[in-house]
């Protein structure tokens, strides 16, 4: 069974990939390229995590630094496009944010 998805699942994939990330001292909106917690090489390895754990093929088109820009952007592709079944959060990380980072995916996706 498929795991559902939540910032705290996200921030733990994070730090599986890129070991240069020592703490999960960012938030749900922290730019994670331009803190350097994400490269292009560890959103490969987080692609494949997320394939693995949720049971889903990723899209090569949506390989897009909008989709990853932080965890909230994250959060909305895997609920929306993919499905992924939204776990419990942290307080302050909920359905309502999601959605909002959802549509703020999409909008960046029509700017590209």
């Amino acid at each position: 069974m498929a795991q559902k998805v939540n910032i705290e699942l996200l921030k733990k994939a994070i730090l599986e990939v890129n070991p240069r990330v020592r703490t999960m001292n960012f938030t749900a909106q922290t730019d994670l390229f331009e803190e350097g917690i994400l490269d292009s090489y560890s959103v490969i390895q987080l692609v494949n995590t997320f394939e693995e754990r949720f049971g889903i093929v990723f899209d090569y088109g949506d390989l897009k630094a909008a989709y990853f820009r932080n965890l909230m952007s994250l959060m909305g592709i895997l609920t929306t496009k993919y499905k992924v079944e939204e776990g419990k959060n942290l307080p302050g990380t909920g359905k309502k944010k999601a959605a909002k980072n959802a549509g703020a995916a999409k909008k960046a996706k029509k700017k590209t």
